[in-house]
């Protein structure tokens, strides 16, 4: 046993040096690599069901390890790229899923070909623990994979992540919900860095019929600057998003809506300050007119009025950004003409 995990370790070394040395055949003599793959599999399976735990772990270090040259590839990768999959599913079954570290490190690593495999390698039995694995926070920024996938704009492998879950529809919902120690969640990621179709991933994944309370919790988040996604997708001018963030909200939720629509994030800019700094009217048009202005004025008004920290209201930003058609739609906000001059809150 002593030496099981340098017998493996030369096994796959050799299978790939192998197929390496094949790639400048023609193609007739690529006609026999499925009976090679079936030898090769064999020779490792031999050699993986020899190994203990401690080996095993030395093992997986290798696998996640990437070379030095310059495609930085680890074993993994290569495995995958050149078509051996049985053998790749062979390979992650030796990971093993009880909150191994090392898995959590190489799914980071969004290789979407490689977590294809291992979602299909693990057994129904394994399902609980892939989704305690996937739960897993990394320990620096406390990062789950849907946050860096989100983060770098992997939709495929944000599916994955999210497609893992199967009919646990209630940790699912616990999985997005969660934040690194920034408190971004995965949408705030997706939409900071314009990330716009897992962001409508992210939303979709909610049943507002059966989970309405829980998406509105969701889209009410804020990370540690105070921002909301509402925030995110009006200064990235994310006009389609804006509205599906609005519409999470129906008649009955108007006070919760009404509360979405004065979040502040740290600077006391709302979202209307931001779409308003970004000269975009019809952002700002949206989340004016998500006020009801007969069951709602004073709070219309309250919102009218918010400075931020250099002390503008959205009258100032409209006016500065020469955008006429905002400042008419704030004033004829006021029916009483002799209120206009609350709008216009003098500079201390």
């Amino acid at each position: 046993m002593i030496n099981v995990i340098k017998w493996i370790l030369f096994a796959i070394f050799i299978f790939v040096i192998a197929f390496a040395s094949d790639e400048n055949k023609n193609e007739n003599e690529h006609k026999d690599m499925p009976a090679s793959q079936e030898g090769k599999e064999q020779i490792i399976s031999y050699f993986l069901n020899g190994l203990d735990t401690k080996e095993k772990e030395k093992l997986i270090e290798y696998l996640i390890k990437e070379n030095e040259d310059k495609t930085e590839e680890t074993v993994l990768q290569l495995t995958s790229r050149v078509g051996y999959d049985k053998i790749v599913k062979l390979l992650l079954n030796s990971f093993g899923i009880d909150q191994n570290k090392n898995l959590i490190a190489y799914l980071m690593k969004e290789d979407e070909e490689i977590i294809k495999l291992l979602f299909d390698a693990i057994g129904s039995e394994d399902k609980e623990k892939l989704i305690k694995c996937l739960m897993k926070e990394n320990e620096d920024k406390k990062e789950t994979v849907l946050h860096l996938a989100s983060e770098y704009g992997n939709t495929k492998i944000v599916k994955l992540l999210l497609g893992a879950f199967g009919e646990n529809k209630t940790i699912l919902m616990d999985y997005l919900m969660k934040e690194d120690q920034y408190k971004y969640t995965a949408l705030h990621l997706a939409l900071n860095w314009g990330n716009e179709e897992i962001a409508k991933l992210l939303l979709n994944t909610f049943d507002k019929k059966d989970n309405k309370k829980k998406l509105i919790e969701f889209v009410m988040k804020e990370n540690q600057g105070q921002i909301t996604a509402l925030h995110y997708a009006s200064v990235k001018e994310n006009i389609e998003i804006v509205q599906i963030l609005l519409d999470v909200f129906d008649e009955e939720d108007k006070d919760e809506l009404n509360a979405y629509l004065m979040k502040e994030n740290n600077n006391k800019n709302t979202a209307l300050h931001l779409a308003l700094n970004c000269r975009n009217e019809e952002i700002a048009k949206l989340l004016l007119n998500s006020f009801n202005k007969k069951d709602n004025k004073k709070q219309l008004i309250e919102f009218l009025r918010k400075e931020n920290t250099c002390e503008n209201t959205a009258l100032h930003l409209a006016s500065v950004k020469e955008n006429v058609e905002i400042v008419q739609i704030l004033l004829d906000a006021f029916e009483d003409k002799k209120r206009i001059k609350c709008i216009f809150n003098e500079r201390k």
